[in-house]
């Protein structure tokens, strides 16, 4: 995916991180964007349980669904993974 290229070359406060993604799903990545310590929020349709659970074993500060989500929900919920990250 790009964001293993990219995200060396940036360093940013919070991901917003699809689950469902063209050339893979969102967990298979989270290892990878975990490694500095930067919060990663996994935003998913599918209200799957395992998919959670799996998520926050594999290090997502927040997994939500994104169809109840407004922008000040996710603005709030970014906000706080930033904030207990310590970043």
């Amino acid at each position: 995916a790009e964001c293993r290229v990219m995200l060396p070359k940036v360093r940013p406060d919070c991901i917003l991180l699809d689950y469902r993604l063209p050339d893979e799903d969102g967990l298979s990545l989270l290892p990878h964007l975990r490694q500095d310590g930067t919060p990663v929020v996994l935003m998913t349709s599918m209200r799957d349980e395992r998919v959670v659970a799996s998520a926050r074993e594999l290090g997502a500060s927040r997994c939500v669904a994104k169809g109840s989500l407004s922008r000040d929900t996710l603005r709030s919920i970014v906000v706080r993974a930033i904030a207990e990250t310590g970043c």
